[in-house]
Order: C-alpha cells, then sequence, then structure tokens
C-alpha cells in the first residue's frame, strides 16, 4: 500500500464530498431564487425560511469538507517509523491512514480506514512501531506494517 496514493485518494474523496454540498447549495439557491409570493404569503416566508436554514447548514458542512481537505492535503508523504500524523499502518487485515477522521476508503480493492489523530485508537499506540502488541479495548493487537 503507498501512502501517496492514500493520500490522493482521500483528497479526492473529500473533493467529490464538498462538490456535492456545494452543488446542493446552488440547487436551493436556484429554489430561492425561484420562489414566488404566493396568495398564502405566510406559506411562503415558511418556504424560504427553511430553505435559508438548509443553506446556512450546507454552509457550515462546505466550510468543515474544505477544513478537512486543506487539514489532509497538508500532511507529509514522508515515511513514518512509528504511529504520527501520516502514518500508513497495518493491523491486522485493515490498514489504517492516519489523516483526517474521514472513514472508510477502497483502493485496489482494499479497506483504508482514514482517522484522526485524536482518536482513542491512534491515542492509545501513539508513537508504536511495527511489530509492537498492544491491547485496545480489551483485544490484544498487533501492528504489522508502518509506512
Amino acid at each position: 500500500m503507498k501512502k501517496n496514493e492514500v493520500k490522493r485518494q482521500l483528497l479526492k474523496a473529500i473533493e467529490v464530498r464538498a462538490n456535492e454540498v456545494q452543488s446542493r447549495i446552488s440547487d436551493l439557491r436556484s429554489d430561492l431564487n425561484s420562489e414566488s409570493k404566493s396568495t398564502s404569503g405566510d406559506k411562503h416566508e415558511t418556504g424560504r425560511a427553511m430553505i435559508q436554514q438548509e443553506m446556512e447548514n450546507l454552509g457550515k458542512q462546505s466550510e468543515n469538507w474544505n477544513q478537512m481537505y486543506s487539514q489532509a492535503d497538508s500532511i507529509s508523504e514522508s515515511a513514518c517509523f512509528k504511529i504520527e500524523l501520516g502514518s500508513l499502518f497495518k493491523m491486522e487485515d485493515l490498514w489504517y491512514y492516519v489523516s483526517v477522521s474521514y472513514g472508510k476508503l477502497i483502493i485496489d480493492e482494499t479497506f483504508v480506514m482514514c482517522i484522526s489523530p485524536t482518536s482513542p485508537l491512534v491515542q492509545a499506540i501513539l508513537g508504536a512501531t511495527a511489530n509492537s502488541s498492544f491491547v485496545f479495548n480489551q483485544t490484544k493487537r498487533n501492528i504489522q506494517e508502518i509506512t
């Protein structure tokens, strides 16, 4: 598993999600602009208020996706020899990328979990090296590989 490919796929996935949010915002802007004054004024105003509230919520989501993209993009691709920000490591049959809390990616039919350095798992193994064992959630685990 190559770290630069994982990072590239993560950035691409975040960008797709950010674009989906922007598309929804554009659709709502169109809805808001096409909303015409009807005979029932209260219904019209309620509809506009709901659209504006949804646009505000989507604006916050867009901001979050943009921040996540910036954070992920700034992560170094250099080799890691211990668990830290930017580490790509394998435990059992799953790869983990210490970056941002995105969740699961599928890269070449391999699952990679993108997790935050503040996640409980990473906090439990911060600084650990390859071939080291630890107990997490009452289960003994082994770090097989770190890149």
